[in-house]
């Protein structure tokens, strides 16, 4: 069992993000996930089956939908997703890198200098208008 699986994560990304595909659960069933894959095609079939007898029904049934659907684009993007052999496709997005590039000491010190440097243009602005009135 290797740890990462021979799927394309891009493909993967497109059909989940996609929503006629995502929706209808073809990312889920690219990846080998067959009843989960069925899953979203019954819930999306219930949804507009009971449209004419509760809508509150199948509203519930449709945030349900749209619920797992953002859950499943999320996880491909940041954390990658399990296929059928239990391998993890990998995330489109390394998020360690990412977290660590928006958190850098070096961004963070930039955007505080530059923040002060604003504070400080707004006071001299301030101080200037004040003694103008006067």
């Amino acid at each position: 069992m290797s740890k990462y699986s021979k799927k394309k994560r891009l493909s993967c990304l497109l059909l989940c993000a996609v929503p006629f595909t995502g929706l209808l659960g073809g990312h889920r069933f690219y990846l080998g996930r067959i009843k989960s894959g069925f899953l979203y095609i019954l819930l999306v079939f219930l949804a507009f089956g009971s449209e004419s007898n509760d809508s509150s029904f199948s509203n519930f049934i449709g945030y349900t939908i749209l619920a797992f659907w953002l859950v499943d684009l999320t996880r491909i993007i940041f954390f990658g997703l399990k296929d059928d052999q239990d391998s993890l496709v990998p995330p489109y997005i390394n998020t360690p890198k990412f977290l660590k590039f928006i958190a850098s000491k070096p961004s963070f010190e930039k955007f505080k200098s530059w923040w002060q440097k604003q504070v400080e243009a707004g006071e001299k602005l301030a101080a200037a208008e004040k003694a103008k009135e006067r």
